[in-house]
């Protein structure tokens, strides 16, 4: 049981760097405020996933959490998902501090977290890619940081450094026409992070298999 607030804190907002949300839920309480609730999301191939996330919230929230079908839209199409949330009176004060002008900010969120290792694990899990060439017998392992604004992506990319003692990159991602911040690390700083989170991860089926190009580049790399 986490009796720690700011440890409790800190877990939380590992997972709010992805995926994780805190959105303003229902109607007014009787103070006059809207409560705030925080929220996951995943797909069906990533119910085990959820799953283990649900675990960590309800560590948070010390209390037992259910667990939703919902159908999410992406693009035209619409997919089963499934969703945990939880409220707390604390949360409010948290979206106001991490939703400046009611959008996420991850570097105001990074100064606050204290497991460092837990948060580079699920926001690659969460907003993580593997870019994989056969051919050359190559992965990098790559984060997606669409909506950071410049000087946020400065601050994340410290941190980063700060933490995992690598050299992290930004690139700018096309897609559609426009382009978007993608955190890149290189052959070096990739093993490097993987060799610090890979056990955690390893242990999530879905996640397994998501990573598996990058794992079996790790292999042949650290013999």
């Amino acid at each position: 049981m986490l009796s720690l607030n700011k440890d409790r804190r800190s877990l939380l907002f590992c997972m709010l760097l992805g995926d994780g949300s805190l959105f303003f839920s229902g109607g007014k309480r009787k103070d006059g405020k809207r409560g705030v609730a925080f929220q996951l999301i995943h797909g069906d191939s990533q119910v085990d996933y959820l799953m283990w996330k649900k675990k960590i919230l309800e560590s948070i929230s010390r209390r037992e959490l259910k667990t939703y079908s919902c159908m999410v839209k992406t693009g035209d199409k619409f997919h089963k998902s499934h969703r945990v949330k939880v409220a707390m009176r604390r949360f409010r004060a948290w979206r106001k501090f991490c939703y400046p002008k009611g959008k996420k900010d991850i570097s105001r969120i990074l100064p606050y977290i204290r497991h460092p290792e837990m948060a580079m694990a699920i926001w690659l899990m969460d907003d993580g890619t593997v870019n994989y060439k056969k051919s050359k017998k190559y992965a990098d392992l790559r984060i997606h940081t669409d909506s950071e604004k410049p000087e946020s992506m400065e601050f994340i990319v410290s941190w980063i450094n700060d933490n995992f003692d690598v050299d992290v990159k930004v690139y700018m991602r096309k897609s559609k026409g426009k382009s978007y911040p993608t955190l890149r690390f290189n052959k070096k700083c990739g093993i490097k992070v993987w060799s610090i989170v890979r056990e955690l991860i390893l242990n999530i089926p879905s996640m397994k298999y998501k990573f598996r190009h990058f794992e079996t580049f790790y292999q042949s790399n650290v013999k």
